[in-house]
């Protein structure tokens, strides 16, 4: 299953499950998001998701999901992904 997480913060903690593979971040009606593959069974766990604009400092611990343009390309913001941490 698929599901989608809009993004408000700089620092965002996201509800999903355990195993979501982050597939994509873009721009949805000039609302930030992710959308991640789930599975519902299994457990769930919290995840951060950093919004990072250009000249900004990137989480060196993060990997990077991907940039999305905001406001017509005036706005430019970079998507990283804290990995989940080991069960």
């Amino acid at each position: 299953m698929v599901f989608k997480y809009p993004l408000t913060d700089a620092i965002n903690e996201v509800q999903t499950f355990r195993g979501a593979r982050f597939l994509h971040a873009d721009n949805q009606r000039e609302r930030i998001t992710v959308w991640a593959e789930v599975d519902e069974r299994a457990d769930q766990v919290t995840r951060w998701l950093f919004v990072v604009g250009t000249g900004e400092e990137v989480p060196t611990f993060a990997e990077y999901l991907g940039t999305v343009l905001v406001d017509d390309g005036a706005f430019v913001f970079h998507i990283y992904v804290q990995p989940e941490e080991p069960a």
